[in-house]
């Protein structure tokens, strides 16, 4: 007898049908065929006692609604849940372990009820802790990889709107120095540089502002999404032995 059976029917009408697994792909769930289940559709799926309706699909929750707190900038946010769903790994892994958790959550269990639940019922599709484990630890290293992206076209926007604004300060300040000789003549001029001297300064000072921003919010969001999958890592050594 199952003792989770909030989690059977919740896998039950929310798994896609299930192939053997492919020797070469560690990632894919191996399924016996004394396990394999059509899925049911939650108007159709019987119990001994009851007909189940009340339940949605775990796959409507988003990406970023997995990862997602307080305080996080929602377009950091999404830049790296779209990474996560981008590169998401055929069959049930810790990506939809996590998404089953969720489901559950919202219906009220207590979160080690919530992950003894979700994998009793994975396990039936031979999922193991260790390959729970291993394709967290993969998640895990995609979001490191969207760092270094991002630092990358960071250095861009630094290069295209600071560093090309910079460069044409110094230039201006060097005309600024050579009329300075003729300073009776071209007082008029030199005021004109100078105004373009602290326009230029003024761009640069926004635009650097904006970059400090945009590295602050990706940062926390990057960091947010590493702690939360390591808590999740946590509670599967805590909850599943």
């Amino acid at each position: 007898m199952n003792d989770y059976p909030c989690s059977s029917l919740f896998f039950a009408t929310n798994l896609p049908h299930q192939t053997p697994s492919n020797p070469s792909n560690p990632f894919t769930p191996h399924q016996t065929p004394q396990t394999t289940q059509t899925p049911q559709t939650p108007q159709t799926l019987q119990t001994p006692q009851t007909t189940q309706t009340q339940y949605l699909p775990f796959s409507m929750t988003t990406t970023s609604a997995l990862f997602s707190s307080e305080g996080i900038d929602p377009k950091s946010l999404d830049f790296l849940a779209q990474a996560i769903e981008k590169n998401n790994l055929p069959g049930f892994d810790y990506l939809e372990f996590k998404r089953a958790i969720h489901q559950l959550s919202q219906l009220k269990l207590d979160e080690a009820t919530a992950h003894k639940s979700a994998f009793a019922t994975a396990a039936t599709l031979g999922i193991t802790k260790e390959k729970l484990l291993e394709t967290a630890a993969y998640y895990r290293n995609l979001v490191e990889k969207e760092k270094e992206h991002f630092a990358q076209a960071l250095d861009n926007q630094n290069a295209t709107k600071v560093t090309g604004k910079q460069q044409e300060i110094n230039r201006l300040r060097d005309q600024i120095e050579r009329h300075k000789v003729e300073i009776a003549r071209l007082q008029d001029e030199i005021g004109g540089y100078l105004n373009q001297v602290a326009s230029a300064e003024e761009t640069v000072k926004v635009e650097s502002d904006k970059l400090v921003k945009l590295k602050s919010a990706f940062e926390q969001a990057h960091q947010a999404v590493l702690l939360s999958i390591d808590r999740d890592v946590e509670q599967m050594h805590k909850h599943l032995g």
